[in-house]
């Protein structure tokens, strides 16, 4: 029923995946396998009302910078955590968007965007301490038994693995 009719959600991710036919000969389909199609399937899902993309498609889209929008962190069944995702506008443009209003000088690295490349296992790691303390039965555990070191050589991004972490925990009400 067209009344009925909320809105579309659309979830696009870029990666390898396999196209074509699939089954016996009398019973076959024309199908798209694999875990990019996957995870383009939880991004829709997750984030409903608009068009949603992962970090890759962002990074290798001729798309203006400044019509994606980061958006909050959120677990995906049977997806790595860690991911970044965005939603695509040409109505607006970043300079409206909270998380990166870059026009305010004083503004806080810890408040803007950051992107990470390359630190898939750093974040997977920050995710499952963050699973650990939202998981802790003990309120005294939760208080003050959690101790998360982040250490490598200068020059090596720890202070921008921090900054991402602490966003993170700022859309998790930490």
């Amino acid at each position: 029923n067209v009344s009925d009719f909320k809105g579309v959600s659309i979830g696009v991710t870029t990666g390898l995946c396999f196209v074509g036919v699939v089954g016996h000969e009398d019973r076959h389909e024309y199908t798209v396998i694999g875990h990019q199609v996957n995870l383009a399937c939880r991004i829709m899902s997750n984030y409903p009302y608009c068009v949603a993309c992962d970090e890759s498609t962002r990074k290798l889209s001729t798309l203006p910078d400044d019509h994606f929008f980061t958006l909050p962190p959120k677990v995906l069944k049977g997806v790595p955590p860690g991911g970044l995702y965005f939603r695509y506008s040409e109505s607006e443009s970043s300079h409206e968007e909270t998380h990166e209003k870059e026009s305010s000088s004083n503004k806080k690295s810890s408040e803007k965007v950051i992107r990470m490349v390359g630190r898939a296992r750093e974040m997977d790691a920050l995710y499952n301490c963050m699973a650990v303390v939202e998981s802790a039965d003990n309120h005294h555990q939760k208080l003050f038994g959690n101790v998360i070191v982040i250490e490598g050589q200068a020059g090596f991004g720890k202070t921008k693995l921090m900054d991402q972490f602490v966003l993170i925990g700022k859309h998790r009400k930490y």
